[in-house]
């Protein structure tokens, strides 16, 4: 296990009472863990085709949250 650290950002911003707009990304330094061992890599590809532990590199999103009563 290697000695790095992950980094994830979040940045929401309200910009009126019903809409706020988030930047983010995860990984966002490029940053990755050390990948499994290849015979454990071969196993989750067949079952995970997306790994969720950052071994595919950083991404980054933005998102909107639309509220009304």
């Amino acid at each position: 296990m290697s000695g790095d650290v992950y980094w994830d950002v979040d940045l929401a911003w309200d910009v009126s009472d019903t809409l706020s707009v988030t930047f983010g990304g995860n990984y966002v330094f490029d940053a990755a863990p050390d990948p499994p061992p290849e015979f454990l890599m071969l196993l989750w590809r067949s079952y995970i085709p997306q790994l969720g532990d950052g071994l595919q590199g950083p991404y980054y999103y933005v998102r909107g949250v639309l509220r009304w009563n």
